[in-house]
């Protein structure tokens, strides 16, 4: 069958004049843009502020109108305050004031996000949008915010340094600049130095290394040797206590903290950049810890939990809670209630989307269209036995194209790759399918009444959803976007030891979105949702294999994505391993602790001005 895909066409023509217009120049996303306004956008500020406003005036009104709590307003309004003397020292005799490193952190469901929206229409109601950069440290993050990826935001590529420098990089993820990434232009050089706000969200997954790049980029961009490039006012957002970073070390941590069994691949050079990157985050000593809660406000036993959970103190008690309440002998999943299963193993995802997606056609009696990506050997062909592992091989983070794609009109669907950043087609959005269009090249055999077989990717797929509402594609129905196939290497690997030959998949690069990894989902507010508190290995006890222990950043994440413990289902029963005495290494936990004690100096500083 994998024979039978080699040396077939690249594409469907039918929807080359569709693709071509995704250029930039035929872009205008209404709906990502801060600073556009729309009948239908649901409330907003109606205040309109003059340039003679002072930052702290307008910043008091918006905060009053925008009904931020009190540390919200206080986050806010430090920036605000800040503004003013920026402004004010742009004269030519003015004396430079000292730069603004600020951290707002708390626990999911406090309202970081609003503070950032806050700052957001400040600036678009002074006009000076041009002066603020709101990235986050994923697509799906920086699309939740209206932002981009820091990444992007400072012109270097996660994927693309790690290929340029080879194996060294990529312990750390994150490399060196090409030569003509090093150029910038007069125009860009001014548009950076006019930045008065840099913002990253979700800093938790912001790595040393990654924060060391940026540090580099920014200085370079702004032609400046301080620190972040000499931006007026850096603001880091997000909550310590969720996911840290992929093949990277945290920034909470000095690299004397690294343990003793990882100091091999811990080069010289490394530790140096390490060390720096520490030493911008300790820069942020104004912090505003968060602590209302929104997302479980209804439900104090929730909430309780997770407190617990936080403080490392979790016992018996917590684990007959789950099982009490969420946990059923016997249960199966009810895939018609619109429910989300979070599964930290690729391998249990792939497997409950392909049960969720066969439900989901039942229930809506439709026709199900499978897709097998269209793979190409390099160096000779596959044994049988490779090409049908590889067949079962499905999408993870470093593979973002599955080998099989099952469609249903009506599906939700998750995207795997940066795609269209400024659209917000990107790694972790969550689309409904409408509509694949077919590749001539690739027909479908009916192999029953309402299940019909390609032995290849389909040329697009029509995507809608509320990001997408303000769209009008010429060709394209309207609210929607098109995603089409990608073409990803897989090269020989040592966790995958049946493979012998590198391959070329071919696929969208987009899974059904029934089952999500855990990583998938921290950001997001899930009303109903099954998880598998597990963790991503397996141990040999008493010649049985079991799960390994939940990992503690995983187990918080999973049980805060609910706003109440009645919209949480456990696929399998709570164990004791997974909750009593599971909590993040002393270090974090003191690291955080830190944090606590700078909000409440920062905190009560600004009561005296804010109530003066």
């Amino acid at each position: 069958m994998i024979q039978g895909m080699q040396g077939l066409s690249e594409g469907n023509a039918t929807v080359n004049s569709v693709l071509s217009r995704f250029g930039g120049h035929d872009i205008q996303p209404t709906a990502a843009d801060p600073e556009g306004s729309s009948p239908d956008a649901g409330p907003t500020v109606g205040i309109c502020f003059g340039s003679s406003t002072s930052f702290l005036v307008a910043g008091r009104q918006l905060a009053e109108h925008s009904t931020l709590n009190r540390k919200q307003s206080i986050a806010f309004l430090l920036v605000c305050r800040q503004l003013d003397l920026v402004h004010r020292s742009e004269g030519a005799n003015s004396e430079p004031i000292p730069q603004l490193c600020q951290f707002v952190g708390g626990e999911g469901g406090t309202g970081k996000s609003r503070v950032i929206e806050a700052l957001v229409e400040l600036f678009a109601r002074k006009g000076i949008s041009n002066r603020l950069l709101v990235t986050a440290t994923s697509g799906t993050a920086a699309a939740r915010i209206n932002g981009i990826t820091i990444h992007s935001a400072c012109n270097f590529s996660k994927d693309a340094s790690r290929m340029a420098v080879g194996r060294d990089a990529v312990s750390d993820g994150i490399g060196s600049c090409t030569p003509a990434d090093r150029y910038v232009d007069g125009p860009s050089r001014t548009d950076w130095r006019e930045r008065d706000l840099l913002i990253i969200d979700e800093v938790s997954m912001l790595g040393a290394r990654t924060l060391w790049m940026v540090n580099e980029q920014l200085c370079r961009l702004r032609g400046s040797s301080k620190d972040f490039g000499g931006i007026p006012i850096v603001l880091f957002c997000g909550d310590f206590h969720q996911f840290r970073p992929v093949q990277e070390r945290s920034i909470l941590l000095p690299s004397t903290a690294i343990s003793w069994f990882e100091q091999d691949s811990f080069k010289v050079e490394q530790r140096r950049q390490h060390d720096k990157a520490y030493a911008l985050w300790r820069r942020l000593t104004t912090v505003v810890m968060l602590d209302e809660q929104v997302r479980a406000a209804g439900d104090p036993e929730l909430r309780g939990l997770l407190t617990r959970i936080r403080l490392g103190i979790q016992d018996q008690s917590d684990v007959d809670l789950l099982n009490g309440r969420c946990y059923q002998e016997g249960r199966r999943i009810p895939w018609e209630s619109g429910i989300t299963v979070v599964t930290p193993l690729n391998r249990n995802r792939w497997n409950l989307n392909m049960e969720a997606t066969l439900a989901f056609q039942r229930q809506h009696q439709a026709t199900l269209r499978i897709f097998i990506s269209d793979h190409k050997w390099k160096d000779g062909q596959p044994t049988e036995e490779e090409a049908l592992m590889i067949l079962n091989h499905g999408d993870d983070s470093a593979i973002p194209v599955p080998a099989v794609f099952m469609f249903v009109p009506g599906m939700p669907v998750v995207v795997n790759h940066n795609t269209h950043q400024g659209l917000k087609l990107v790694n972790g959005a969550s689309y409904t399918a409408l509509e694949v269009i077919v590749d001539k090249t690739f027909p479908g055999y009916r192999v029953s009444a309402n299940t019909i077989l390609h032995f290849g990717p389909p040329a697009g797929i029509l995507l809608t959803a509320e990001t997408t509402r303000d769209f009008h594609f010429v060709g394209m129905p309207p609210g929607t976007i098109l995603l089409t196939p990608m073409s990803i290497k897989i090269e020989c690997q040592r966790k995958r030891p049946w493979q012998r030959h590198d391959v070329t998949r071919k696929g969208l690069p987009c899974t059904p979105a029934f089952a999500c990894t855990d990583y998938k989902v921290q950001g997001r507010t899930l009303r109903r949702v099954a998880l598998e508190l597990r963790g991503t290995r397996t141990t040999n006890i008493d010649g049985k294999m079991v799960p390994s222990q939940c990992d503690p950043y995983s187990l918080y994440v999973q049980l805060s994505r609910c706003p109440s413990l009645d919209g949480i289902m456990l696929v399998s029963k709570a164990r004791e391993r997974d909750l009593v005495g599971n909590k993040i290494p002393a270090d974090m936990a003191a690291a955080e602790a830190r944090l606590e004690l700078l909000s409440r100096e920062t905190v009560e500083k600004a009561q005296s001005w804010l109530d003066g």
